[in-house]
C-alpha cells in the first residue's frame, strides 16, 4: 500500500521543508518526518535555558534564563521564600539566586544567578515572527 501524500502548492509555508518523491510528490512521511526533526532541533537549543527553580519547600518550578549575566524568569506562584533559592541549569550544576522582583498579576518573578555566562534561548527579531511560530 503506497504512503498517503500530501498536496502542497508552492505557496505553502512547509514548502521549504518538505521531501519531494521521485514522482514529485510530497510523502506524508517524510514532511513528518522533516517536522519532527525541527522540533527536536528547536527543543534541544531552548532546553538549554530552561532550569529548576528551587523556591518552594516540595515542588521545583521552571524557569527561563532571560540573558546571559544571569536573569532567570519564571513564575510567581513557584516563589514562597526570598532566600535560599537554588537554579539548577541544564548542565547539573546548581546556583544561588536573589529574587530581584515578582508581579502577582502576570505571576512572573525574576532572579538573578550570580554567576553569568549563563546559556540563553536564542531569539529572534519580532519581525521575523508570524501567528503560529
Amino acid at each position: 500500500m503506497p504512503l498517503p501524500t500530501l498536496d502542497v502548492t508552492a505557496s505553502d509555508p512547509c514548502d521549504h521543508q518538505a521531501i519531494r518523491s521521485s514522482q514529485g510528490d510530497f510523502k506524508m512521511a517524510d514532511v513528518l518526518r522533516s517536522v519532527s526533526d525541527d522540533l527536536a532541533a528547536t527543543v534541544e537549543r531552548a532546553g538549554q535555558a530552561v532550569v529548576r527553580v528551587d523556591a518552594r519547600r516540595r515542588l521545583s518550578a521552571s524557569g527561563i534564563i532571560w540573558s546571559a549575566d544571569g536573569v532567570v524568569v519564571t513564575s510567581n506562584h513557584g516563589v514562597e521564600r526570598e532566600e535560599h533559592i537554588t537554579v539548577g541549569p541544564a548542565n547539573g550544576e546548581t546556583a544561588s539566586a536573589s529574587l530581584v522582583g515578582r508581579d502577582p498579576t502576570t505571576d512572573i518573578a525574576v532572579r538573578r544567578v550570580a554567576s553569568g555566562g549563563l546559556p540563553t534561548a536564542p531569539w529572534t527579531e519580532t519581525s521575523d515572527v508570524k501567528v503560529g511560530h
